[in-house]
């Protein structure tokens, strides 16, 4: 939601002109408060404003500055009855009207929202939050194309020099590139480009990064689309080159962005036998909940933490039957390093493991497969049998030759007992995804 808290912040000059436009005696109160107001810190911005209506300051600021405040609280009730005084006595500043529009947005009234601002349309000088708090509203009624067409005036005047600061613009785009994506507009591609040259430009600050981080998750949910693979693989790559994300935590999101792309094409790639893709797709949830755990030990939930023991023992089967696809894995090995480059990553070590001692490798992820699945002992045929259920059987289905691979064997019913000899039955056991 593009609001208030989304716009260019004061500059310096227009800071110290706000301070010197205050009474001596409110100057200290005033620079405080704006102090406050750019750092976001709402509480604050509250208790200087009211230290100034208790000293009787100029009624229209303090007013203006409480409303600010109950908004970035998210308490719309409470700062309605500051911008109403506020509209009821300058509606004719745009400014005052935006606050108002935002305000009946926040408290649930799209449609008045919407008569407010349509009511100064188009207004007579551009300001940029006019136009995404317009955006913000129209999507909320479900008009996403007319949205899409007010965040797109904002981007033309971006490009034409107006710059209306980092903040607003991130999320101008982000909205943008959704917005086309899922109205089914031919968009993509420009909207990217254009949001991937509008970070070329960009100071690369913690801020920024998360905000973009946090795009990279959330433009990854629509990688289901094949048109989506090449724009988002254009905006990785280009933070790659760049080193904008180059230090932890943000680099591991852009690690995960391009494991997340290279899983899509990994699935429709029929170069990728099915127990390659397995194996890789368990590797890659066993390392994901395990980083996790290490920035964070206690950012795992419950049923997460039972996930991560999950996937230990899936990725550790599926590495200890690598040994029935002797020699011929090493050439999907290969392939995969050379098409799928940040998903190799996660198997890199056990490749050179196996590489350099077969025989040692396929012992220690037997033993840590048994140990996963509650000790004891398991025959070989056991294994056997869930390999040949699952994957075809003992026979090499990777032709260096031809590229190709042969799928075979019978599908395991999620209710039949699972064949690695668990007891359990295959849904709560191997074919837990």
């Amino acid at each position: 939601m593009l609001l208030f808290d989304k716009q260019k912040k004061r500059d310096a000059k227009e800071r110290k002109s706000v301070i010197a436009e205050a009474p001596l005696k409110f100057r200290k109160t005033v620079s405080s408060l704006l102090d406050a107001e750019n750092a976001e810190d709402f509480n604050e911005m509250l208790r200087f404003a009211e230290i100034l209506e208790e000293e009787g300051a100029d009624e229209k600021f303090w007013i203006t500055q409480m409303a600010t405040a109950y908004l970035g609280l998210g308490k719309p009730r409470s700062a309605e009855q500051y911008v109403d005084k506020l509209y009821a006595e300058n509606r004719e500043e745009l400014s005052v009207v935006i606050l108002k529009a935002v305000c009946c947005q926040l408290c649930g009234d799209a449609i008045q929202a919407e008569q407010i601002l349509e009511q100064e349309y188009p207004p007579k000088e551009y300001i940029p939050f006019y136009y995404s708090t317009y955006a913000d509203v129209l999507e909320k009624q479900g008009r996403l194309q007319e949205s899409y067409e007010k965040y797109q005036v904002v981007c033309n005047h971006f490009q034409k020099g107006y710059d209306p600061g980092e903040i607003l613009m991130d999320g101008v785009f982000q909205r943008m590139i959704e917005l086309g994506m899922v109205v089914g507009l031919d968009s993509i591609n420009y909207d990217m480009d254009t949001y991937i040259s509008f970070l070329s430009e960009i100071e690369n600050t913690v801020e920024m990064q998360e905000r973009v981080s946090d795009n990279l998750v959330f433009f990854s949910h629509y990688l289901t689309d094949k048109e989506y693979w090449e724009p988002f693989r254009r905006l990785a790559d280009s933070l790659t080159k760049r080193g904008f994300m180059s230090e932890e935590p943000f680099a591991g999101v852009l690690r995960s962005a391009h494991i997340s792309l290279e899983s899509y094409e990994i699935h429709e790639d029929s170069t990728v036998s099915k127990f390659m893709g397995d194996l890789i797709n368990y590797v890659i949830a066993f390392v994901s909940l395990e980083e996790q755990k290490k920035e964070d030990p206690n950012s795992l939930s419950a049923e997460q933490e039972e996930d991560l023991i999950l996937y230990r023992t899936e990725a550790a089967t599926m590495k200890y039957l690598a040994h029935k696809r002797l020699p011929g894995i090493f050439a999907e090995l290969d392939y995969v390093r050379e098409q799928y480059p940040y998903t190799y990553d996660c198997l890199a070590d056990f490749d050179k493991e196996l590489r350099g001692d077969a025989r040692n490798t396929t012992e220690k992820y037997r033993r840590l497969t048994i140990e996963g699945l509650g000790g004891g002992e398991r025959s070989q045929s056991s294994f056997d049998k869930f390999y040949d259920e699952m994957y075809g059987g003992g026979t090499l289905m990777w032709d260096s030759g031809s590229g190709s691979y042969e799928r075979a064997g019978k599908k395991i019913s999620r209710n039949d007992p699972c064949p690695c000899g668990s007891g359990k039955k295959y849904k709560h056991c191997c074919g837990r995804k």
